[in-house]
This record gives C-alpha cells, structure tokens and sequence, in this order.
C-alpha cells in the first residue's frame, strides 16, 4: 500500500529513567491531533502499582481512569491508551493546549506498590 521505501528511518523512543522511591521520569514523546500527550510509559513500568500520581507542567493527577466519560468535560486526567502507553488528557478538550505541553515535555510518574 503506497510507495516502496528504501530507506526507513527507525526512530529512538527515550526510556523512562527510575525515580529513587518509587516511579518514573519520563517524556511525552507525541500528541495527537485531540491534543492528547502520549508518554513513554506503558502497562509494564506500572503493572504492580496500586496508586498512581502523575506531575506535569506543575499539575497533579491522582489515579488511573478507564475510560474519558469517568470524569466530567475540563477534567484533566491519565489513563492508558489502546497501545498500552500512558496519556495525559483533558475531557473533551486538549491537554497539549490546556498545559502548554510540547513534544519532550518531562513528567514524573510515582507509583506505590
């Protein structure tokens, strides 16, 4: 489908540095066209953990949700997407916008087992 490539470029994700006590540095690494931020963390660096707080850009999400009708339209929150990667978003808005986030923007995950 489409035109054959001879030349593909395989590009270098950043792996998520360990916090000392529990967690994860990590990036966002794209944000789509709804202004959701995909990061480099996904169901393996948060298998065990039975809390979770994500900081970014100087705000706090407390949990995981499911699904974006958990919370109301604003809300900012995280859940993991269909590839297994963990996003930030904001319910029926743009967390890209709402937190004037870029692509290598840094946050931290810490996880409490």
């Amino acid at each position: 489908l489409g035109t054959p490539i001879s030349d593909p470029v395989h590009l270098k994700i950043p792996l998520p540095e360990p916090i000392p006590g529990g967690g994860w540095h990590a990036q966002v690494i794209y944000i789509d066209h709804f202004g959701n931020l995909s990061t480099n963390i996904d169901l393996s660096h948060l298998r065990s953990a039975k809390e979770v707080l994500v900081k970014i850009k100087g705000k706090q999400i407390a949990g995981l949700l499911s699904a974006f009708g958990e919370s109301p339209a604003g809300t900012l929150i995280a859940l993991i997407n269909s590839s297994g990667s963990l996003d930030i978003s904001v319910v029926n808005g743009s967390a890209a916008r709402s937190l004037n986030a870029v692509v290598c923007d840094s946050l931290d995950v810490f996880i409490r087992n």
